[in-house]
């Protein structure tokens, strides 16, 4: 397994054009700026799907009950709950690479020898 990792390590190494000793530090960088685009991304989709169901929810609480609104408030109740832990999940994977580089490192390697 020790040597799966260590070509894995040195084909990273080769395509980032760096050494072995940088390689946790890029690896890092570039997890924790993905990591922090997606919860943008998340945060941006949540507050989207907020407005259109506060919207679904004005149109059904005024007796006008619409098919497509009630749809739209039923998919957004739902588009909510799903960001929500994906943001949740985000922000573990964010404190994991912030807290502990080496070991984030470590197991994305081991995951990609898998």
């Amino acid at each position: 397994m020790s040597e799966e990792i260590n070509a894995v390590i040195d084909n990273l190494c080769i395509k980032l054009g760096t050494a072995s000793q940088v390689l946790i530090p890029e690896l890092a960088k570039y997890h924790i700026a993905t990591t922090i685009s997606a919860l943008v991304i998340c945060i941006v989709l949540l507050i989207v799907s907020a407005w259109i169901c506060r919207k679904s929810i004005k149109i059904v609480r005024e007796d006008e009950f619409d098919t497509a609104a009630a749809i739209g408030l039923m998919l957004s109740v739902v588009v909510i709950i799903v960001l929500v832990i994906c943001i949740g999940v985000q922000v573990v994977t964010l404190v994991g690479w912030i807290a502990s580089p080496t070991v984030s490192a470590i197991e994305e390697i081991t995951r990609m020898v898998r």
